[in-house]
């Protein structure tokens, strides 16, 4: 177990710096984080480049992990890894109600400019009760 435990420390670390690349280049394609002298898109191919190196290096850990779990444990945890991947790592927030917030906010956005969010998939009923409070909440409603 002593090296589940490293490979679990390890696969955190990983989804840290996955985290913090993923908002580097989130705040480089909202245009917050300027280089100066340096095209745009070469900053931005080089931070997607980086993201990309960094959510190999934790798709790699996740694998070991896997290999190291008993079945029981090992559906949770495949869960636990797709939920981060698909809401937490793609929305850039740290927590579940943060990611609801953004959410819900995006909808609300969207529908002020007279779109609708058609498809929305998520690990977590939180988030998709989110997506129907945004729109919602842009009606009027709640």
């Amino acid at each position: 177990m002593a090296d589940l435990e490293r490979l679990l420390r390890r696969r955190v670390a990983a989804k840290g710096w996955v985290t913090r690349t993923a908002n580097v280049l989130a705040d480089l394609l909202d245009q917050k984080t300027e280089v100066a002298g340096v095209e745009p898109r070469l900053v931005i191919l080089d931070a997607k480049k980086e993201c990309e190196v960094r959510l190999a290096a934790l798709d790699d850990l996740q694998a070991q992990v896997e290999c190291e779990l008993e079945l029981e444990a090992m559906e949770a945890d495949l869960q636990a890894a797709w939920t981060f991947r698909e809401d937490d790592w793609l929305s850039g927030a740290d927590t579940e109600e943060e990611a609801a917030s953004l959410l819900q906010e995006a909808c609300s956005v969207m529908a002020e400019a007279g779109m609708e969010l058609a498809k929305c998939t998520s690990n977590s009923s939180l988030l998709l009760d989110a997506v129907g409070q945004g729109q919602a909440g842009a009606d009027g409603e709640q």
